[in-house]
């Protein structure tokens, strides 16, 4: 029920040695039949690696199947977590005989949410289903607390209803501590969260931002995956500052020129941020000594707000400026005015949008 933009292929990787890499959002039915093609390919005991920050709870159910299937035959199946794995990807996780994390790695979990649309009834019967599924969700992880930790049934429904309705993001120390994996993996060297963007043909959801969703994450996932909205407003900014000095004429004023080298500057250099050995706060530190401003995500759409209005309001200007155009006869000779000089209330409140506008970036 969760949809992502974000998407990778399922590999395998030296299936001789039994290790297949599932690094990939979870979208499509073909998925199931790609790992089961993998297992079946491999014989005697497997490690299967996960990097996911999960995707479509039916289609993670099957897949989660699908390793529990193996183990109930006898077979050793080591699932290990790199990265993140969130949301559906916990159900494979958790489905390994033996459940291990890399020791940089996060586990997230949360309660299902969905698109919905229709009458009242429509959206009821979603709300129910949407409740069932939390149900299954969280007994899922009240299993494993169950196995690991020896908790009766009760305890562990009720603590893992709570991780679940209050989205929580564990560390691999953390995940151990609640029961939810076996071991910590210290021989894997840390590995990033997945924010390559790739369009896919069959995706309905391609300019979703599924953070967005996302309540407690850490900061700096926050930053690794928004990366590329963030660009994408850096431009519009730009693209936004270039038609107000050209409809009001100051394209040589020094705070215009100052700005813009800042926007250009921002879009062609972003910065790497090296998330698997600086803390949220060494990060934020260091952006803002390079001169960027970190900001809350509710100041971010506010600043993304006021652009859009901004923008919708240009083009009103510049629509009516293209019809006076149009509507002047063509046998009268018109007089080319020059572009309005500011007054100095005008500069005051144009030099104040400028410094919006690079806040923002």
């Amino acid at each position: 029920m969760l949809a992502l933009l974000y998407y990778c292929n399922m590999t395998k990787s030296n299936i001789e040695n039994n290790t297949i890499l599932f690094n990939t959002d979870i979208y499509a039915q073909y998925q199931v039949d790609e790992l089961a093609r993998n297992l079946s390919m491999s014989s005697g005991d497997i490690e299967l690696v996960i990097n996911s920050p999960g995707g479509d709870v039916f289609t993670g159910s099957a897949l989660s199947a699908l390793i529990s299937n193996e183990v109930s035959n006898g077979r050793k199946v080591k699932t290990v977590g790199i990265g993140l794995v969130a949301s559906a990807a916990t159900f494979m996780l958790l489905a390994g005989s033996e459940v291990t994390m890399q020791e940089d790695a996060f586990l997230m979990v949360h309660q299902p949410f969905s698109y919905g649309g229709g009458n009242s009834d429509d959206l009821r019967k979603d709300a129910d289903l949407l409740d069932k599924i939390e149900n299954i969700i969280v007994n899922i992880y009240a299993r494993k607390m169950m196995q690991t930790k020896g908790m009766d049934e009760d305890e562990a429904k009720k603590k893992s209803k709570e991780y679940v309705q209050n989205e929580t993001w564990f560390t691999a120390q953390e995940a151990l501590e609640a029961g939810l994996i076996d071991s910590i993996n210290t021989t894997m060297q840390p590995a990033q969260p997945i924010t390559e963007s790739v369009e896919a043909n069959n995706r309905t959801d391609k300019k979703y931002n599924y953070t967005n969703h996302f309540k407690n994450a850490p900061m700096a996932f926050k930053l690794q995956l928004d990366n590329q909205m963030d660009n994408k407003q850096v431009k519009e900014a730009k693209s936004l500052f270039a038609r107000l000095a050209n409809l009001f004429g100051v394209s040589n004023n020094a705070e215009a020129e100052t700005v813009q080298e800042t926007v250009d500057a921002t879009v062609e250099e972003t910065p790497t941020v090296e998330t698997e050995k600086m803390t949220a706060e060494q990060m934020k530190e260091a952006l803002e000594t390079e001169g960027y401003a970190v900001i809350t995500k509710e100041e971010l759409d506010a600043n993304q707000d006021l652009l859009n209005k901004l923008n919708s309001r240009l083009t009103e200007i510049e629509n009516k400026q293209a019809s006076k155009a149009i509507a002047t006869p063509a046998h009268k000779e018109t007089k080319k005015e020059d572009k309005p000089v500011l007054n100095k209330k005008q500069q005051d409140m144009f030099s104040l949008l400028a410094n919006t506008i690079k806040n923002a970036l």
